[in-house]
């Protein structure tokens, strides 16, 4: 089941467990270090929010049929009995791994935090840049006051040739 959510995870981008919470997959924004010169690029990240209420999309059901062979409610019974098994192991033992995906742990709190299997940050190596100087402080050279002036001297021009 495991490789199933992790596969649709990345597909689609998010994944909903219900009395666990939603996966999401998002981008990492490119990034630039300053003292070593590197230039990092984006990559997706893993994330998750935990919520009780969540519930899972029909989409997922189809899906999850497909991938398993199972019927649809056949499919839908056994995710549930699945997300019944996560919630009780994460109860009992206070941490509980999603193959591919990471692990959830339980705090004192009774919050559910998420440590992703992996960093996928090393999939997209750093660009050395080398030296970039960016100085805020150099004044801007703009001459639209020159253009201004050489159009309001044709138009006096304009106006005394004219009249006179």
């Amino acid at each position: 089941m495991d490789r199933i959510l992790t596969k649709f995870l990345l597909l689609r981008q998010h994944l909903v467990i219900p009395q666990i919470g939603i996966f999401r997959v998002e981008q990492v924004p490119a990034r630039f270090e300053e003292g070593s010169g590197r230039l990092l690029a984006p990559y997706p990240e893993i994330r998750f929010s935990a919520g009780d209420k969540a519930a899972a999309e029909k989409s997922f059901f189809a899906f999850l049929a497909d991938e398993s062979g199972m019927d649809e409610l056949s499919a839908i019974k056994s995710f549930h009995s699945y997300c019944h098994d996560l919630h009780q192991q994460l109860s009992e033992k206070g941490s509980v791994v999603i193959e591919g995906t990471g692990t959830l742990q339980k705090t004192e709190e009774d919050n559910i935090i998420f440590q992703p299997a992996q960093d996928t940050g090393y999939l997209f190596p750093a660009v050395e840049v080398g030296a970039v100087t960016i100085d805020n402080d150099a004044p801007a050279t703009d001459y639209w006051w020159f253009y201004a002036i050489i159009l309001a001297i044709l138009g006096l021009g304009a106006l005394v040739y004219y009249f006179i």
